[in-house]
């Protein structure tokens, strides 16, 4: 992704832990084993890889072609190179590859981020219920970037792509809008009190309580009625509005979201059942398995580089001193910046348009502090895009509105993203079509091979492959044989030997790498 600066926020809160920086393709429809690329001129099996990354200072794209490894690019000295679950070809060890900055978000509040909670990582918001937030799904399971106002809580990774080829010159696109991106890193207009942008780009009035308990939800901007929240339903084929929870009562799709200032949280790693945890304090585990987001005024972050622990700490205000790893971060205005010397520092947020970055700042509540070019020398705020419009390369949306993700339009290396609009259960999904909701995964309808469509994706143990559906992100569907239709859902960093390999990969817990 051309995201850049930032530091993440611990975590995906109520879910796993999230690391900064790049995927390894965690889950749904994730293959057998990570197939990481060799040297330039040895020998691969095309029937088995496709793409890997390779070595390190820069960090190489490769592809097999015609029996051997060939180089694709080269990624730049800040960036690393990432591996992907294919999603042409789910259930094997084929991969698609991207080069992704060492260092990404703006958006460093911690807190969690699964069904119901604050921002933890990359500035994605998780509750279905949280309609200001961003999200982010990838392809092939939940994951890559999406902006559903509530599901962040399962994708590793962007899936974005940074076109080279993008000419210097752009033309705004505001003929019939009054706010939102104009595509060219500045802004249309900005909607007045009480009013919000929806998807056409032109400004709505925000009208809370309009839809009562039972409506649908699903890709609506007006909000549930008091005491409800909108949430998946038990089957995933539709969002709509729930009774809230409290504390200790179970919560995920069909029961409903936690009230504020309570997190919807997995109980444990198996992602097998989740419940409502009440906020956490000074001192206290955050933001995983088992507990909730941290309180007001204190944010979520590792007590060592190992990730072997989190742990709720005082926000840090303007000009201090701030890091994911034991010193905080920090105060609602500010973000978690790398200083001009070195270190991170809370600095004031930019609107859209305005330059961010390395010793200048990051920029206000849904936008993102993007690279103007692949030479990585400036970067603006940029708005999230609307429905249709480009995004994901440099000098463009970053992310895109709720209910929507950055999709890539082909399989090539090379290809465009647009922002479209996401799937429930049994929608079509795939290059070009769009990605699918939380806790589904994008995997073929069946043995055939032809079809892609929304499934449900499965945790810990679960069986996964062609016609059932992909795993949770931090898990990969690892066949039992190659060719087998199905196989099992496992913690493809243990499984792979991800943690502590020099890359940083997203995990059920935090992989080191990430946090050096």
């Amino acid at each position: 992704m051309a995201k850049i600066l930032g530091i993440c926020g611990v975590g995906i809160g109520a879910l796993f832990l999230v690391a900064c920086g790049s995927s390894s393709g965690g889950g749904g429809g994730g293959g057998a084993a990570l197939s990481s690329g060799g040297a330039p001129g040895n020998p691969c099996n095309v029937a088995t890889v496709n793409e890997g990354c390779y070595g390190a200072n820069p960090a190489k794209r490769v592809q097999c072609t015609a029996g051997k490894w060939a180089e694709i690019a080269a990624c730049a000295g800040n960036e690393h190179c990432a591996e992907l679950a294919d999603p042409a070809a789910p259930g094997t060890t084929k991969r698609v590859t991207q080069c992704e900055a060492n260092v990404v978000a703006t958006d460093v509040t911690s807190g969690g981020d699964t069904t119901a909670g604050g921002d933890t990582t990359v500035g994605s918001d998780t509750a279905a219920s949280d309609v200001g937030g961003k999200d982010v799904i990838v392809v092939d399971v939940l994951g890559g970037k999406d902006t559903i106002p509530g599901e962040d809580a399962i994708g590793p990774a962007d899936t974005s792509k940074p076109d080279t080829t993008k000419p210097d010159v752009c033309t705004p696109k505001c003929a019939a809008k009054q706010c939102g991106p104009d595509g060219c890193g500045g802004s249309c207009g900005k909607c007045g009190t009480n009013e919000a942008c929806d998807v056409t780009g032109n400004c709505a009035p925000i009208n809370p309580g309009t839809l009562q308990l039972g409506e649908s939800c699903f890709g609506q901007t007006a909000q549930c009625v008091a005491g409800s929240k909108c949430a998946a339903n038990a089957s995933l084929t539709d969002w709509t509005c729930q009774k809230e929870r409290t504390p200790g009562q179970t919560c995920g799709p069909g029961l409903g979201e936690c009230v504020t200032g309570a997190t919807c949280n997995f109980t444990d790693t198996t992602l097998k059942s989740m419940k409502c945890y009440a906020a956490t304090f000074n001192g206290s585990p955050c933001s995983v398995p088992g507990y909730g987001d941290c309180s007001t005024g204190t944010s979520c972050v590792y007590t060592d580089n190992q990730g072997t622990a989190t742990e709720c700490v005082s926000n840090v205000g303007p000009g201090g001193s701030c890091d994911i790893v034991s010193l905080g971060l920090c105060d609602v205005g500010t973000s978690c910046i790398a200083a001009a010397s070195s270190g991170y520092q809370c600095m004031a947020d930019a609107p859209v348009g305005s330059a961010c970055g390395k010793g200048i700042g990051g920029c206000e509540p849904g936008s993102d502090c993007v690279y103007d070019t692949s030479a990585a020398t400036s970067a603006t705020c940029q708005a999230a895009g609307q429905i249709g419009e480009s995004c994901g390369d440099y000098g463009q949306p970053n992310t895109c509105v709720q209910w929507a993700t950055c999709t890539p339009d082909s399989s090539s290396a090379s290809t465009a993203f647009h922002c479209r609009p996401f799937a429930v259960l049994g929608g079509d999904c795939g290059y070009n079509i769009g990605l699918c909701a939380a806790f589904l995964s994008c995997a073929y309808a069946d043995a055939s091979q032809t079809t892609l469509t929304c499934l449900k994706a499965g945790a810990a143990g679960a069986t996964c492959g062609n016609g059932v559906g992909g795993c949770l992100s931090g898990y990969a569907c690892f066949l039992a044989a190659t060719g087998d239709p199905t196989g099992s859902c496992l913690d493809e960093c243990t499984t792979s030997n991800l943690y502590s390999n020099g890359t940083c990969d997203s995990c059920l817990k935090a992989d080191p790498d990430c946090l050096q």
